[in-house]
């Protein structure tokens, strides 16, 4: 499927602002692994949602689950 490059500008924007809302957080070590990558995964389906609507959508749960993890369980980061 063909996705217009203005569409690609915007993922790829979000995309990064994705990884660095997981790794600012614990900086300078590192976030846990079985946190970091499952979050990461779903950042980057977002590159196979055909419209914009889909980026939105995965925006919302990225924060809705990096905010369920670093309230409610042990934390983002690894120390």
């Amino acid at each position: 499927m063909f996705i217009p490059p203005n569409y690609m500008i915007v993922k790829i924007a979000v995309f990064f602002l994705k990884v660095m809302s997981l790794s600012q957080h614990c900086m300078p070590a590192a976030p846990k692994p079985s946190v970091y990558y499952p979050i990461l995964g779903l950042a980057i389906l977002d590159f196979t949602a055909p419209s914009l609507i889909y980026t939105v959508v995965l925006w919302v749960a990225h924060i809705v689950l990096l905010f369920l993890v670093v309230r409610i369980s042990a934390g983002l980061c690894v120390y």
